[in-house]
């Protein structure tokens, strides 16, 4: 977008129709070739916080479009290519926390701010996996299918008001693998507002690349439901079959679900999660060695050894772990996970 300021015009300016305004014809009807002042130029983007505080204030959006192109262009990862986009009606808003840390890990020193971090499906961020130890906060904005404005939602104002009987289902899996890793059903429509409350079928495990120092792609998918679901099984509170074999696709067609809404970002096993895990092991060594037990201390200064040299740091070196923050205790079978990764390679 041009600014074009001039100095005062001799006469009554002469303007022609707006919609097909030339502007080199203007200066010269009006004679003002010598009476520029000024020119600013602003770059008018389509970035996602723009989007995002935009859909926030309930003003115009269009999101849906953005993220089909993206999806159809530059897919983050198969799974996300198997659901039909045309379905697409609302704008999922997903958040993390981001604990504050101030440690070595690896011979490196690690230091970041507590922060809320909103997933970015439009543009390319990453968040470590130590933000996804809590499962995210989730809220969504939505027309009624129903409404008349439904086909050019995207020239409407949004809105939060939804028929009462609407119920919703979330489910968050990896990317990759199609793993399951969160599903709760029945949500009712005017909950989405605020957060997901409904029905939980499948308990949220943590999402965490299997290798360190890579990133892998955690999606969220937020669906219509026909009626209720609730019949669903209750799946496994930890990994099993049933959430490493789970396919979205066969999900949504059992269950006649539509998808609403949909977001995504690339999850790391970076450095702050490695102090997590490695500070985990060394304080289950310290307690079996008070227990006259010596085995899970040597697992865990072969965890070190093993996480230090992905990100490149010589076995060699000496890396003792310290700290001037507390962080939570890990799951249980994030750090079995882990652990068995070092009997693999």
């Amino acid at each position: 977008m041009a600014v074009v300021v001039f100095g005062t015009a001799k006469a009554a300016l002469k303007l022609d129709s707006p919609d097909d305004f030339d502007i080199s014809k203007f200066m010269l009807e009006n004679d003002l070739a010598d009476d520029l002042i000024g020119l600013s130029l602003v770059i008018v983007g389509s970035d996602a916080f723009a989007i995002e505080r935009q859909r926030l204030r309930g003003n115009i959006d269009n999101c849906h479009s953005l993220l089909k192109n993206k999806l159809m262009r530059h897919p983050p990862a198969h799974a996300l290519t198997r659901l039909p986009l045309d379905e697409l009606n609302s704008w999922l808003t997903v958040s993390v926390k981001q604990p504050p840390l101030d440690v070595n890990v690896c011979c490196q020193s690690v230091r970041q701010n507590e922060a809320t971090i909103y997933f970015d499906p439009l543009g390319a961020a990453t968040i470590s996996a130590l933000s996804t130890l809590q499962p995210p906060a989730v809220n969504s904005a939505r027309i009624p299918i129903e409404s008349p404005s439904y086909i050019s939602y995207h020239r409407q104002t949004r809105t939060q008001i939804a028929l009462l009987d609407k119920l919703y289902s979330l489910v968050a899996i990896d990317g990759t693998t199609s793993m399951l890793h969160w599903m709760v059903v029945d949500i009712p429509a005017q909950e989405l507002a605020s957060s997901a409350n409904g029905i939980t079928k499948a308990s949220y495990i943590p999402f965490v690349p299997l290798t360190p120092a890579t990133c892998s792609p955690f999606a969220l998918f937020l669906f219509s439901q026909p009626a209720s679901i609730n019949v669903i099984p209750t799946f496994c509170d930890d990994l099993c079959d049933l959430r490493e074999k789970f396919r979205i696709e066969m999900f949504k067609q059992r269950y006649m679900l539509r998808l609403r809404a949909l977001s995504w970002i690339s999850v790391c096993y970076d450095l702050p999660y490695s102090y997590h895990v490695l500070k985990a092991a060394t304080n289950s060594s310290l307690n079996s060695t008070l227990k006259g037990k010596t085995s899970v201390s040597k697992t865990a200064a072969s965890a070190s050894s093993f996480i230090c040299a992905m990100f490149h740091v010589s076995n060699h070196h000496n890396c003792p772990l310290s700290t001037s923050t507390t962080v939570t205790a890990i799951v249980p079978f994030l750090l079995a996970m882990s652990l068995l990764l070092i009997d693999i390679y």
